[in-house]
């Protein structure tokens, strides 16, 4: 259930986990200091320097529950002034703000933090005890694109 929109794969497992009858998908926006961007997302946004690439934090919830704890970095030359705006004084999610530029979602790296089974557990007896969830159990980090392949 993959989406170039990452709410829509979140609303689409809330929805079928029965995790928050009802609830949307909400951007929660995290303040705090903006991240240094790095040299590697530098790249992947084409920017010559930090200068041309704005930071926005954002934790994606279901009702009570948080699905995402995302850092977002983007251009803000490549958006008009009204997705710029709403980045920046809402909590609209990310992929929800810039739909207009019909982007397409390419993967980078995506890494399995959490393994709830052991390997081979299929061929032994069944683990013994409670499961312990980590907070985070999969990151990801991908690249948006317009039509045009600008990131």
């Amino acid at each position: 259930c993959s989406s170039d929109l990452a709410t829509a794969t979140l609303q689409r497992w809330c929805d079928a986990h029965l995790l928050a009858p009802g609830e949307r998908i909400v951007a929660d926006r995290v303040a705090g200091e903006p991240k240094d961007p790095g040299p590697e997302v530098l790249a992947l946004l084409g920017a010559r320097s930090a200068d041309q690439v704005r930071y926005r934090h954002v934790r994606l919830r279901c009702g009570a529950h948080v699905l995402s704890d995302a850092d977002n970095w983007y251009r803000p030359d490549r958006l008009s002034r009204d997705m710029n705006r709403v980045l920046e004084h809402t909590d609209t999610p990310f992929g929800v703000a810039v739909r207009e530029t019909r982007f397409t979602r390419r993967t980078i790296r995506a890494e399995l933090l959490f393994q709830p089974l052991p390997l081979g557990w299929e061929t032994g007896s069944p683990p013994d005890g409670d499961v312990q969830v980590p907070w985070s159990v999969i990151r990801h980090r991908a690249v948006l694109t317009t039509r045009a392949g600008k990131p």
